[in-house]
């Protein structure tokens, strides 16, 4: 599961496309995705709803309390999705450094999401393949997409953290 988007705009600024930006837009791509989840969990959004045998399960011994939250029985998944990256089981974050670029650092972008060898608590696998298999709909699953393209305002969120941090340069070499 991942996501794309064409760079080449923001890698005109070379030297601006820093660690410290791409620690930014992995925060932000964080928020924007653990958002999403949040909603879609909470049946407000593109996911499918639980199977009325699965609410029966987990009503199991609680009466007829409220319907469990959708893809949230342990919280792993959507740990994983914490802001701030702390290498939570199935936290990934990863700096794709440009290839064939000599001198001082090169990024090409940053690339967030699952991944890792750390495992859900009940499940006993890798979060990043539980992900991936509700992501997609594997098996009998229904399709609940996690990484999803972001909004228009995590975007310009992004383009804002690069203004930033171009300033930020800037009055450094006053």
């Amino acid at each position: 599961m991942s996501v794309r988007m064409d760079l080449a705009p923001l890698m005109k600024l070379g030297a601006v496309i820093d660690e410290w930006v791409l620690k930014q837009w992995g925060a932000r791509y964080r928020r924007y995705a653990r958002r999403e989840y949040v909603e879609n969990s909470r049946g407000g959004g593109l996911w499918a709803p639980l199977h009325p045998s699965t609410i029966q399960r987990r009503r199991k011994g609680q009466g007829s309390g409220p319907v469990a939250a959708i893809l949230w029985d342990t919280g792993t998944i959507i740990a994983a999705l914490d802001f701030k990256f702390q290498r939570k089981p199935g936290q990934l974050q990863d700096y794709l450094r440009a290839r064939g670029v000599g001198g001082r650092a090169k990024f090409e972008g940053v690339r967030v999401g699952f991944g890792g060898p750390g495992r859900h608590p009940v499940a006993k696998r890798p979060v990043a393949m539980l992900a991936e298999a509700h992501h997609s709909g594997l098996g009998n699953l229904p399709e609940r997409p996690i990484i999803t393209k972001p909004d228009t305002a995590t975007l310009d969120g992004m383009g804002n953290d690069v203004e930033r941090r171009w300033r930020t340069i800037v009055r450094r070499t006053r």
